[in-house]
């Protein structure tokens, strides 16, 4: 009868372990998304280095399908043409179900050629973040977001504009994006049903 007993008490701890991570999310910042766009042989890769489990990035495109590589900092960097009327380099990433998404802050490195698009911007998920003009040579660029309650996906968007030549490139390198990630909490009645089967458990064991 105790040894019975005893294990249904580790069954009502196990369901309330459960119960007590869904009810408490975490809320630590941590790198949701890393590109350094070439693989271990240092060829161009157009994957995520990294990312967070509850995110799905895809690969990174263009709005004008101009996407190629070039020469990045170091190794390889992602590249685009045709900026003249302006294009874009977009990443789209799809939250998984049971979670949500708050940015922090947002690091990358970028070039243009001497043809290619003199000013760029950047846009989350339909809002400007910053924007400014474009060097020639790599530089980086960082900044703080405070941007939140992402379930579904995430849209980022870096447009190039003003550019002399559709022949000139906009460069993208060691993009990291940062943040947050937030489990949703059980509703109250999985909470209280979960407490109840836990110590209708124990008293049908006994």
């Amino acid at each position: 009868m105790y040894t019975k007993y005893f294990r249904s008490c580790n069954i009502q701890s196990a369901i309330f372990i459960v119960i007590i991570a869904h009810c408490n999310p975490n809320h630590a910042s941590t790198t949701l998304v890393s590109y350094d766009f070439e693989d271990a042989a240092g060829s161009f890769e157009n994957e995520a280095e990294s990312s967070a489990p509850a995110l799905e990035p895809s690969a990174w495109f263009d709005a004008q399908g101009s996407l190629t590589s070039f020469s990045g900092n170091p190794g390889k960097a992602l590249a685009a043409r045709s900026f003249l009327d302006g294009n874009s380099l977009t990443l789209v990433m799809n939250v998984l179900p049971g979670f949500t998404i708050h940015l922090d802050n947002y690091s990358f490195d970028h070039q243009a050629s001497a043809s290619g698009p003199m000013h760029w911007a950047l846009n989350i998920n339909g809002s400007p973040i910053t924007g400014g003009t474009i060097s020639t040579s790599f530089t980086n660029v960082n900044g703080a977001l405070s941007l939140g309650g992402f379930s579904d996906s995430i849209t980022v968007k870096l447009f190039g504009s003003a550019a002399p030549s559709n022949s000139g490139t906009y460069r993208l390198d060691n993009f990291h994006l940062n943040g947050s990630i937030t489990s949703v909490p059980l509703a109250p009645g999985i909470v209280l049903l979960g407490s109840g089967l836990a110590f209708m458990s124990t008293r049908l064991k006994r």
